[in-house]
């Protein structure tokens, strides 16, 4: 899904050429995107901001196929795991939101049994 953000004043992207700054955004991380840091960031810059949301692994595909986004917000290990292919500068990355998984089980506290197999 491409979402666009048009402030009026385009400060920090390429004014020659009307270009927006291109962010690729990890579906899983949209919602911290689109409601925190792409507000602030729009705050503090007025700069227009091209986002991309998909799965990691089609942004990815966009990567190794060309594009080149002026800032990819993903999870660490998948960029980890892509700083092989030299678009990543590993040391830029920084972690901006922090996660947890949990696991809920029914009231009457059944699991079923492959999943009560794989907890700790």
């Amino acid at each position: 899904m491409r979402v666009s953000s048009s402030p009026p004043n385009r400060a920090g992207s390429d004014p020659a050429s009307g270009a927006a700054l291109s962010l690729f955004c990890a579906v899983g991380l949209r919602k911290a995107v689109e409601e925190a840091i792409l507000p602030a960031f729009r705050r503090a810059t007025e700069t227009v901001v091209d986002v991309v949301c998909e799965p990691t692994n089609l942004l990815l595909q966009r990567v190794e196929a060309g594009a080149r986004p002026g800032v990819f917000v993903g999870t660490r290990g998948s960029l980890e795991a892509s700083a092989s292919s030299g678009f990543f500068d590993l040391p830029s990355c920084k972690p901006v939101v922090k996660s947890g998984i949990g696991v809920a089980v029914p009231p009457d506290g059944s699991i079923p049994v492959p999943v009560a197999q794989s907890l700790p």
